[in-house]
């Protein structure tokens, strides 16, 4: 069922996931083979089946629906009406889980301690704190990632071994530190 899907991946270039959960929900998988996962994909197994990926690296974004092109006009305007329909849903779960981590970034940043410019990360950079702030717990620095209109929309954190992470599920598009 998901064979034409994996293939539409794959013909944009990507690594397409071993298996495809095919629940509406968004799934992050390995899109160019280094491990890490900067692809995504949604799947809806009720009719029509359809979906899209994206890979965050490339840039590359692209929608899938099975027989579309042998559709009968009619068809094709019932199906673009039920993908509509699970793009504004999906786009309504977005804004509200976004509501919900910027809050919890507000609360992690809030929670957070000025960091010692003797960090071993600052350090071995040979950089000024900025007005960082670290988690007493993890020891990990975090960065407040802002938009344009000067609100935290992320954390990027960084491990005194200097991996760094941005907070899940949280916007970075757009996003920048002024220093």
């Amino acid at each position: 069922m998901y064979e034409n899907f994996l293939r539409a991946i794959e013909a944009e270039g990507l690594i397409s996931p071993d298996s495809i959960i095919a629940d509406g929900k968004k799934h992050r998988f390995d899109s160019d083979g280094l491990g890490d996962k900067n692809g995504e994909y949604v799947f809806y197994s009720d009719e029509p089946l359809s979906g899209y990926f994206k890979c965050y690296k490339s840039g590359i974004y692209s929608t899938w629906s099975k027989d579309y092109s042998d559709s009968t006009p009619e068809e094709r305007d019932r199906k673009h009406k039920i993908i509509a329909e699970r793009k504004a849903r999906r786009e309504e779960e977005d804004t509200k889980k976004q509501v919900a981590v910027k809050k919890q970034v507000a609360e992690l940043w809030s929670k957070a301690a000025p960091v010692d410019s003797k960090h071993p990360y600052l350090t071995k950079k040979q950089i000024k704190s900025y007005g960082l702030r670290i988690d007493e717990k993890s020891k990990r620095i975090l960065i407040p990632i802002k938009n344009k209109n000067a609100e935290t929309i992320n954390l990027q954190s960084i491990s005194t071994q200097g991996v760094k992470l941005f907070q899940k599920e949280a916007h970075v598009s757009g996003g920048f530190l002024p220093i």
